[in-house]
């Protein structure tokens, strides 16, 4: 049995998979509050906090504040969204270097942690290092629109 509202919080927000971060952004408050509601630390949680919590848990506030027990409810938790933390490409190269252990050199060439001679490498890697970098690519767009507008 759950007994404080500490506890009631932290349950719920592990029962939704959620950070105390994201709980935080949400209450438009810091994480350091929800840690301290979470343990204790303050007892007397405001009411509107304890109306949003409960709103994103699911659950009316009476449960969370311990007050009544928790019956299945049709109240759905209000869902927050999540930031995307990689982007396609990302996941992808990370998904090459999972399945594709050949794709390991290349990585790693191109992170800089490994040790290998540059000379080991597979030959499209030497390859790759002859393409123009970005501000090569600027420069030569730059030069190629300016010879456009003499003409």
């Amino acid at each position: 049995m759950i007994s404080t509202v500490g506890e009631r919080i932290r349950h719920y927000r592990k029962k939704l998979n959620l950070t105390q971060e994201e709980i935080a952004k949400k209450l438009n408050t810091s994480p350091q509050n929800i840690y301290k509601y979470e343990k204790g630390i303050v007892r007397n949680i405001p009411i509107d906090k304890i109306n949003a919590m409960a709103e994103l848990f699911g659950i009316s506030p009476s449960v969370l504040a311990g007050w009544t027990e928790e019956k299945t409810s049709n109240v759905t938790p209000t869902p927050i969204p999540r930031p995307t933390l990689l982007s396609p490409t990302e996941e992808l190269v990370i998904d090459m270097y999972r399945k594709k252990p050949e794709t390991h050199s290349a990585i790693h060439c191109l992170l800089g942690i490994d040790d290998e001679p540059y000379d080991e490498y597979p030959q499209y890697l030497k390859l790759a290092s002859n393409l123009p970098t970005i501000e090569e690519v600027a420069r030569m767009q730059k030069e190629k629109e300016e010879a456009a507008k003499k003409k």
